[in-house]
């Protein structure tokens, strides 16, 4: 059985009076034992990074518009697809309106030939030319309804709105409007120096702990490793796909702690038996103690 002491020396003595005399001071060593028993051994790469979501969208308006309504705000959850806002813009709907007279026009006209192409008064050619002013027509027509459905904004995927930036009655131009966030695809992102580029790779685990609140913790996988080193800074990107179900959300500043080796059955002793002396470490072991030597012919024996 291997064992660890922590040695204690205690200065003890005793004191009376002038009869009783002074009593002299004995050392008492008061000694912890424990069993040192196998465990596992963990190392782990530490640093500090912002936890982000891998889907996050700023949605800014196509067009200038002024806010009709708003159908969202901070929290909400969305879906994709769902409304957010309605933006009214006089520009975009003029358009739509002259292309849509701009069809009705051509339309009649290309009636016309054909009746016309019919009787022999008009050529093939004039015909054709005209059918095809009516098809580009038709398609200018559908971008500019479609140009014009950009003043509703929606949610381009199932998340959560994090920011509404925008105001009933104000005019949104070319500034986020909503911001909406996956919280489910959480990720973070840390650069490590290249020293430990040979330690770091996929699948290993991570352990997440926010910087201002130690009971705030999360789990991880490494999910990529960049493979080129950033000349600049000597180091190289290392991603950690966040678990679902954490407490964590995008913007926090957690404390990164990468598992790059673990050995398990190994014997452990507490950190606190270990001490050092010229840089190498030493660990007190409990041995049996020596027997007392036999009294030598004529001695009383020792107590």
């Amino acid at each position: 059985m291997v064992t660890w002491l922590g040695v204690l020396l205690l200065a003890c003595s005793g004191s009376g009076g002038e009869d009783d005399g002074e009593k002299d001071a004995k050392p008492v060593t008061v000694v912890n034992v424990q069993t040192v028993e196998p465990g596992v051994v963990v190392e782990r790469l530490a640093t500090m990074a912002t936890v982000e979501a891998e889907r996050s969208a700023d949605l800014v308006p196509v067009a200038p518009g002024i806010v009709r309504s708003i159908h969202a705000d901070e929290g909400d959850p969305v879906s994709r697809g769902e409304l957010l806002a309605v933006l009214e813009s006089v520009s975009l709907q003029a358009g739509v309106e002259r292309s849509r007279a701009e069809v009705g026009r051509l339309q009649s006209q290309v009636a016309q030939l054909e009746a016309l192409h019919a009787q022999g008064a008009v050529s093939e050619k004039d015909l054709d030319d005209l059918r095809y002013q009516l098809r580009s027509a038709r398609v200018n027509a559908a971008e500019a309804s479609k140009s014009f459905g950009q003043t509703r904004i929606s949610a381009p995927f199932d998340g959560v709105v994090a920011r509404r930036d925008a105001r009933v009655g104000e005019l949104a131009s070319g500034s986020r409007v909503f911001q909406v966030v996956d919280l489910d695809s959480l990720l973070v992102r840390v650069d490590l120096p290249e020293r430990d580029v040979a330690r770091v790779e996929a699948g290993q685990p991570a352990r997440l702990t926010s910087a201002y609140d130690e009971e705030v913790r999360g789990t991880g996988t490494i999910d990529r490793v960049s493979p080129v080193i950033d000349p600049s800074s000597g180091t190289f990107r290392v991603t950690v796909d966040v678990d679902d179900d954490q407490p964590l959300r995008p913007g926090q500043f957690v404390k990164v702690e990468l598992e790059v080796d673990r050995h398990e059955g190994v014997l452990v002793v507490p950190r606190k038996a270990v001490l050092w002396e010229d840089g190498r470490p030493h660990v007190f072991v409990m041995g049996d103690p020596d027997p007392p030597e036999p009294p030598k012919e004529g001695e009383e024996p020792k107590e």
